[in-house]
């Protein structure tokens, strides 16, 4: 997979970015919470184990959340070093931590009675445990990762196959379009055809992530072709910011939503109708709004694969999300993408 596919600007996740999520810190805590158990209910563990476990759970409970949440605010700058990099610094990670912990738990806890023993032989048993639990989480983290990569890129195979894929009717309507002009008004019929070369160019070029300007163009290039075809059926409402924010969108993320609404809401109205595109942006989020209302005659039947190329594309080539339904009586199509400025 080449960097412009993937998205040289943050569209490809490193390992360390898993340490950031909800799922990766609760498995790690659960696990914690294993040997934690494993450590109470072993033979040589003398007094109460209960008391042991509610120990060990909270050494380990403050462990797991200080080291997860370093290398997650640490991920941008350790994304410059090789894997084995990384992992030598999560290792080491996760011993600062568990002296860390290990020290203001045997200040806090050990007593006037020294019930946890000197603090040397302590703390040198817990960076024993930290070895080895930190060389089985890398082991499992490894496992983890390769198999998210393995089902990244087979997400990013069916995305290069459903991007290359033009909708044959599409084609021949358009066609139709330009011959039928050709004779009267040659230079709409010139003008249809470069339009609709626009749009393959941008089919045949794969998926990459490209100026939100651009997207918009290609969107009105589409709607120029589908206009013409449609003999003033087709009335757009426009919200756009002036001038356009400088993002970087996936490419063909917006268009096959406006495609999707000019298919199943204007086409098969009687009177036609209207579809609205709006754009805007807070909280570091592109929010793009594609909406139209629901035709009047029997709905044309549809198998969503358009929507759902656009959703894998928006989760994997930008960590967002589609978001689509009925709402006040309408379809409404909304994205929702990180924001990603150009050159960055």
């Amino acid at each position: 997979m080449n960097g412009r596919f993937l998205g040289m600007s943050g569209g490809r996740r490193g390992p360390l970015d898993l340490f950031c999520r909800a799922e990766t810190v609760f498995s790690a805590i659960l696990a914690g919470e294993g040997v934690a158990l494993l450590l109470a209910l072993a033979p040589g563990a003398a007094g109460d184990r209960l008391a042991h476990l509610g120990l060990a759970s909270m050494f380990i409970l403050w462990v797991v959340l200080l080291t997860a949440g370093g290398l997650c605010l640490a991920r941008r700058p350790l994304a410059r070093l090789p894997p084995s990099g990384v992992a030598w610094v999560a290792l080491l990670a996760l011993q600062g931590m568990a002296m860390v912990v290990g020290v203001v738990a045997h200040g806090l806890l050990d007593g006037p009675s020294g019930a946890m023993g000197g603090r040397a032989d302590f703390l040198l048993r817990v960076s024993g445990m930290a070895w080895v639990v930190g060389l089985m989480g890398l082991l499992a983290f490894h496992v983890h990762y390769r198999a998210h990569l393995l089902a990244l890129r087979t997400k990013e195979a069916e995305l290069a196959a459903l991007h290359a894929r033009i909708r044959p009717h599409f084609l021949f309507n358009t066609l139709n379009t330009a011959a039928a002009l050709a004779h009267d008004r040659p230079g709409q019929a010139e003008r249809v055809l470069e339009d609709l070369s626009g749009l393959f160019r941008a089919a045949l070029e794969g998926p990459r992530r490209v100026r939100l300007a651009d997207e918009i163009g290609l969107v009105r290039r589409y709607l120029a072709i589908e206009s013409l075809r449609l003999e003033g059926r087709l009335r757009v409402r426009w919200s756009l910011p002036e001038p356009l924010p400088a993002v970087l969108v996936p490419s063909l993320s917006i268009q096959p939503l406006v495609e999707n609404a000019v298919r199943h809401g204007v086409e098969p109205a009687r009177a036609g109708g209207e579809v609205e595109i709006g754009v805007s942006i807070g909280d570091g989020v592109l929010e793009v709004m594609v909406r139209n209302a629901m035709p009047d005659g029997p709905a044309r039947p549809g198998h969503g694969v358009g929507l759902a190329s656009v959703r894998d594309r928006i989760e994997v080539m930008a960590g967002g999300r589609l978001e689509a339904g009925v709402r006040d009586g309408a379809f409404e199509a909304r994205l929702v993408v990180p924001m990603s400025r150009e050159g960055l």
